[in-house]
């Protein structure tokens, strides 16, 4: 059980997100992995992390310099950055090794940020981790929908995006289950898969939260 009286807005006192992620790392719990969280604000969710993964290297993304103070050494590395900043990415992605288990989106959630966001760190997320987007809730509320210097083209909300994943989800029937055909068009190239065809295993959609899991290739 997860100790109650938790400070992050994560807790039963707002967003109880704590129970889904009781669920969804259950598998994480005593394996040495690499968890990213963009956006802590007060570091009040990093106590989290720590008590559910114990095993975890955290690291921590945020605009706020005074979010430096949360670095604990090896265990848990704070950057101050921000995440339209592809660059600035690449080079929390080199810190931890080129990969990631899990990595937690709690930050400015404006849709633009949101989708640049997951389609550069996707990439580096190891086979079968987790992307997950928090209070996705936001893309139903204009101010973080409406476009602004920094958002994509069209004013797609991050919920719609993630609606789109749906379909690389069933590579567009272009699968061997939807055509036995398709395996061997697919070996040879004749048939093409995008890179969100071949690595989005599925889709979860819950209270305020969107986990995309990425395909394991070794099942």
């Amino acid at each position: 059980m997860i100790e109650p009286n938790w400070k992050t807005d994560k807790g039963d006192f707002c967003h109880n997100y704590i129970k889904v992620y009781e669920e969804l790392f259950n598998s994480y719990k005593g394996r040495e992995i690499n968890l990213l969280e963009i956006g802590i604000d007060k570091g009040e969710s990093i106590s989290l992390w720590k008590y559910l993964l114990p095993k975890a290297c955290i690291f921590g993304i945020d605009l706020t310099r005074e979010c430096a103070k949360y670095a604990e050494g090896e265990k848990v590395k704070i950057f101050i950055g921000n995440q339209r900043d592809t660059d600035f990415l690449m080079r929390v992605v080199e810190e931890a090794n080129g990969f990631f288990d899990l990595i937690i989106d709690d930050c400015g959630h404006h849709s633009s940020e949101q989708i640049v966001c997951f389609e550069f760190l996707f990439k580096y997320l190891r086979d079968g981790g987790m992307y997950i987007v928090e209070d996705a809730f936001t893309s139903y509320l204009p101010e973080f929908t409406t476009m602004t210097p920094f958002q994509l083209e069209g004013g797609l909300s991050f919920v719609d995006y993630s609606k789109s994943l749906i379909d690389d989800v069933f590579m567009r029937g272009k699968s061997n289950t939807a055509d036995p055909k398709n395996s061997e068009k697919i070996r040879t190239g004749e048939v093409r898969l995008t890179f969100m065809e071949q690595n989005v295993s599925r889709i979860l959609y819950t209270s305020g939260l969107v986990c995309i899991t990425k395909k394991d290739k070794l099942l």
